[in-house]
């Protein structure tokens, strides 16, 4: 599993995947002028499920870019539709307490920002961590293929230097399985990550793949 936001009436809202857990609603209203040409509302949750995916919505500019960061790492950047809704999806893998999301918004010359504060919720039983059948080399140019297990019904996404590589589901027996040819920008020794997302909760491995015959 690589992927800002701000000023004038804002509210923040986030949807976890908590399966079946219900958590309040919070508004969080921003005092900047609402004759600012750039607007933004985010319509929130108060808690987070540790190593799930939350999805952020919420509505700002049209046309203006959303990003989120969380500890100072992007978690994702979008693009306000005509109607000026956005959504992005933020990874809490391996977070636990207190989550803060940043978000920031820009529309031409104006910039806003709004942050929002999630306390940790139980955890799904349903969450598989991933696996990934071990491998050692690869060769450029060639058909490789890769298989393991992760929650069922989940996608599985492999890249190399951060570009995809391959994409599976994982089937109703939680079994994915993947073929690709390595890019032809790969030389000696490369990590191939690998990562899941599902409703469940996200996680990755890394391999590390060193060039046949060298």
């Amino acid at each position: 599993m690589q992927r800002n936001t701000r000023l004038a009436a804002l509210s923040i809202a986030v949807a976890a995947a908590v399966g079946g857990i219900a958590v309040p609603s919070v508004a969080v209203a921003d005092t900047a002028s609402a004759t600012s040409s750039s607007w933004l509302t985010i319509h929130s949750q108060t808690h987070y499920v540790p190593d799930l995916v939350t999805t952020v919505t919420g509505q700002a500019t049209p046309g203006s870019e959303i990003r989120a960061t969380v500890d100072g790492r992007e978690v994702f950047r979008t693009v306000a539709s005509e109607q000026g809704n956005w959504d992005g999806a933020v990874g809490v893998l391996g977070q636990r307490g207190t989550v803060t999301i940043i978000v920031d918004q820009r529309s031409g010359d104006s910039a806003n920002q709004r942050s929002l504060t999630l306390q940790q919720g139980p955890a799904s039983s349903r969450f598989q961590a991933l696996t990934v059948s071990p491998r050692s080399g690869y060769l450029v140019g060639a058909t490789a293929s890769y298989d393991g297990t992760a929650t069922p019904g989940a996608l599985v996404l492999g890249s190399i230097d951060g570009k995809d590589v391959f994409k599976a589901v994982a089937g109703e027996d939680g079994q994915w399985s993947a073929t690709t040819l390595v890019p032809a920008t790969a030389q000696g020794t490369v990590q191939l990550l690998v990562e899941q997302f599902s409703e469940h909760g996200q996680d990755s491995r890394t391999l590390t793949l060193s060039q046949y015959g060298n």
